[in-house]
């Protein structure tokens, strides 16, 4: 009886050790796409009602996994103060976090902010850089080549505070600046 029941012990075991669990078929595990828009344009608005950003481009997927969004061809504008021009980025690829607080720009990443106030038109591209849209700063470990006016800077490693309009450059660097233009530091 004893080896009886120890038999259907194993045997019970066996059953339950070679069976794999249910996949799961929700998909909140797998990075599916669950909302593709193409074409598509998206306006935020400041506390006082003013147009802070537009963000436009050719594509945009939503994966539920991580709340993340994928873009395609992105095309942003983002406007600081009255006081100043609006800037613009874009790129081949960019990807947002679950709350739009970071944005990832991939390929071909170009800035641009028009002149003002005297100041010189400024330029730059770069292969990829992280931009923080809360903070108003982005970062990058790759080359990254601003222009102001005819004055230029590039470098290996870049930062940049928006509010402050400081430009960092870590390593690498060299330039050209034409007296009369304000450099970039």
């Amino acid at each position: 009886v004893v080896l009886v029941a120890v038999l259907a012990g194993m045997s019970y075991w066996l059953a339950i050790v070679s069976n794999p669990p249910e996949e799961d078929k929700s998909g909140r595990f797998r990075h599916d796409p669950d909302v593709i828009v193409k074409t598509f344009q998206v306006r935020t608005y400041g506390e006082q009602g003013l147009k802070k950003d537009a963000l436009t481009g050719k594509e945009a997927e939503h994966y539920p996994d991580d709340e993340s969004t994928m873009l395609v061809k992105p095309n942003l504008v983002h406007v600081t103060a009255q006081d100043r021009p609006a800037t613009t980025i874009k790129s081949d690829q960019a990807f947002l976090n679950s709350d739009q607080s970071e944005v990832e720009l991939i390929g071909n990443v170009v800035g641009f902010r028009p002149a003002y106030n005297g100041r010189e038109s400024v330029t730059f591209n770069t292969s990829q850089i992280m931009v923080y849209t809360d903070e108003e700063r982005a970062e990058t470990t790759h080359r990254v080549k601003v222009y102001q006016g005819k004055s230029w800077m590039a470098g290996t490693g870049f930062d940049v505070d928006n509010v402050t309009q400081i430009y960092n450059f870590h390593a690498k660097v060299e330039g050209i600046h034409y007296p009369g233009a304000r450099a970039a530091r």
